[in-house]
């Protein structure tokens, strides 16, 4: 299935994909590196994240957020934290984190490079999330990246 996803994401960018089809291939290499982060979960026995649209809106807006102030933070232009983000996407959280990450263009290489930052590494293993939401954006010309882990109280 990750292969499915990745070679069609890679297709699609390859062939010089429309703008019209950008929110299409964006939301298939989320998908993408939402079951690869749960195909290394699984292989060191740790349930898989599900997907959630109140952690994707806060993804989203985070990634929509920091190419406004041109920076990549975990603090949004507005000062705002990843607690105040679930909030206001309407997720009570019992445990939560986030990852981020600029440059990498896909899902594989993102992954890859969460999986040798020890902190990011240790978000996407914690075995007391469960679920995640992840969005893409642009920042200073190059692909954004925003996953946002939770489970609820």
């Amino acid at each position: 299935m990750l292969l499915k996803h990745l070679l069609l994401a890679a297709a699609l960018l390859a062939a010089g994909t429309p703008a019209a089809w950008a929110p299409a291939a964006r939301a298939d290499e989320t998908r993408a590196l939402l079951v690869a982060v749960n195909a290394t979960r699984t292989r060191t026995g740790l349930d898989m994240l599900r997907d959630n649209p109140q952690l994707r809106q806060a993804a989203a807006d985070l990634a929509a957020d920091l190419p406004r102030c041109g920076r990549l933070s975990h603090q949004g232009c507005d000062g705002s934290d990843l607690r105040e983000r679930l909030v206001r996407a309407g997720y009570a959280f019992a445990f939560a984190a986030e990852n981020l990450a600029h440059g990498t263009p896909n899902a594989a290489e993102t992954l890859a490079a969460w999986l040798e930052s020890p902190g990011h590494r240790e978000n996407l293993l914690r075995p007391e999330l469960r679920e995640a939401g992840i969005a893409q954006g642009e920042l200073q010309g190059q692909t954004l990246w925003v996953m946002v882990l939770g489970s609820r109280r």
